[in-house]
C-alpha cells in the first residue's frame, strides 16, 4: 500500500526561516511539512531513501517466499508422493 500511495499537492505556507519539505506518501497522512534546515534533518533524508528500501524489502519477502515454496514442493515429492 506504501508503494502505490499517493497525496495531492498542497502548498502549505510556511514561516519566514522554515522551508516547505515534501515527505513521501504513504506512513503518514501529511505529505508536506515545514522543516528549519531540510539537509540536516535525519528524518528527511530518512525519507527519501524509503521507496527504495521499501522495494528491496519487498524483492526479499518474494524471494524468500518462492525458495520456500520451492522447499516445501521438493519435500513434497520426496516425502509424499514417493511412497
Amino acid at each position: 500500500m506504501r508503494l502505490t500511495a499517493h497525496c495531492a499537492p498542497v502548498s502549505v505556507p510556511c514561516d519566514a526561516p522554515h522551508v516547505l519539505a515534501a515527505r513521501t506518501p504513504g506512513i503518514s497522512d501529511v505529505c508536506q511539512l515545514c522543516v528549519t534546515n531540510p539537509d540536516s534533518s535525519f528524518w528527511l533524508r530518512a525519507n527519501a531513501l524509503e521507496l527504495q528500501a521499501q522495494a528491496v524489502a519487498a524483492a526479499l519477502c518474494l524471494g524468500t517466499s518462492l525458495l520456500v515454496t520451492i522447499h516445501f514442493i521438493l519435500w513434497c515429492k520426496k516425502n509424499v508422493f514417493s511412497r
